[in-house]
């Protein structure tokens, strides 16, 4: 009789009824962790309607936070583990991945995720800084990146020429991007001006002789900074 009432829909056997509450139990603690973390308010979306003229936002109580919470949990884990995931302890990660919701790509893609053992903070500095230098090489071979001469005018027009555009003569460019510090452009201008003169017997060539070379322009210029030192040093 008992096979024949399961197939005439009759209710279910005792060890489905515990999987289910276990189930039920392990969202709920989930749920509850995740609604009583610091950062829950910031997250948490709540609905948002049209009343014919604006969209209003409905601010929920906490009870219906929860229940909000427990039913995107309920009907979407994944979404679920992609917003309030890293609120959860490694426990919570476990129980849910026992549950059959966790059997799809998309739980199973945040569920590892979540799990994957985090990054010392020595190892994440290091890594930081290799992000930093590689996204820096990739602009400055850019000819238009970031550090190129004119992003660097756009970003401060007035820093640019305090630092950089006061020491040049109007006609004379940088190459883009700016290769290396101000001092270090400057003792190459000089050293190619130099090259320039050596080559030609001694005598300057006509485009050093109408202006004055740029690494000497940045010494006279005095408050030039450590750049232009170097440069009236050298």
């Amino acid at each position: 009789q008992a096979p024949a009432r399961r197939a005439a829909g009759g209710p279910p056997r005792r060890g489905v009824l515990a999987g289910r509450a276990a189930m039920d139990a392990a969202l709920e603690e989930a749920v509850r962790h995740a609604t009583s973390h610091a950062d829950f308010a910031g997250r948490f979306r709540h609905p948002v309607k049209f009343n014919g003229s604006d969209f209003v936002e409905t601010r929920l109580s906490a009870e219906e936070q929860f229940a909000e919470t427990s039913k995107l949990a309920s009907k979407s884990l994944h979404v679920f583990l992609e917003r309030y995931g890293n609120m959860l302890p490694s426990s919570d990660l476990h129980a849910l991945a026992a549950m059959p919701a966790a059997s799809t790509a998309e739980v199973q893609y945040w569920l590892e995720r979540l799990q994957r053992e985090p990054v010392k903070g020595d190892r994440m500095e290091k890594l930081r800084r290799r992000r930093r230098w590689v996204w820096a090489r990739r602009e400055m071979a850019r000819p238009e990146g970031f550090f190129s001469e004119d992003e660097m005018k756009r970003r401060d027009p007035q820093l640019f020429h305090r630092v950089v555009g006061r020491h040049l003569d109007s006609g004379l460019r940088l190459s883009a991007p700016m290769q290396g510090s101000l001092s270090g452009y400057l003792m190459q201008q000089l050293e190619r001006e130099c090259e320039g003169i050596a080559s030609g017997g001694g005598a300057p060539s006509a485009a050093a002789g109408d202006r004055k070379p740029a690494a000497a322009a940045a010494g006279a210029g005095g408050a030039g900074g450590a750049g232009g030192g170097e440069a009236a040093a050298g």
